[in-house]
């Protein structure tokens, strides 16, 4: 018997009905959806009991500074965690500018 994957998502943003939208066409791809509306939700997800399963994160529309920490955060707990940053199309400088977080975050200690 062939063992089946979890494929788990946690998907941040602070509109509740984004989280909506995103869990329902990410769950008809095959994906566990686990929200947060915040880098401290994230994290205790994260350091919670299933918080191992997390494949990927999903970041909403976040500007810059929140985007920011929210990586940092969620990269203290699992600094392999993929993370892919949504956007806005007028906001891809925003995108842009967390992108040195997610490719040279260190952790630190």
């Amino acid at each position: 018997m062939r063992e089946e994957i979890i494929r788990s998502l946690l998907l941040v943003d602070a509109d509740a009905g984004e989280r909506r939208q995103i869990s329902a066409i990410a769950s008809r791809a095959g994906w566990t959806v686990v929200g947060a509306d915040g880098v401290e939700t994230a994290v205790a997800i994260l350091r919670g009991p299933y918080g191992a399963e997390v494949k990927v994160a999903l970041l909403g529309n976040w500007d810059r500074d929140s985007a920011a920490r929210i990586v940092d955060g969620l990269r203290s707990c699992r600094a392999g965690l993929p993370v892919i940053v949504l956007t806005e199309n007028d906001a891809v400088s925003v995108a842009l500018e967390v992108v040195p977080c997610l490719l040279l975050w260190q952790p630190r200690g």
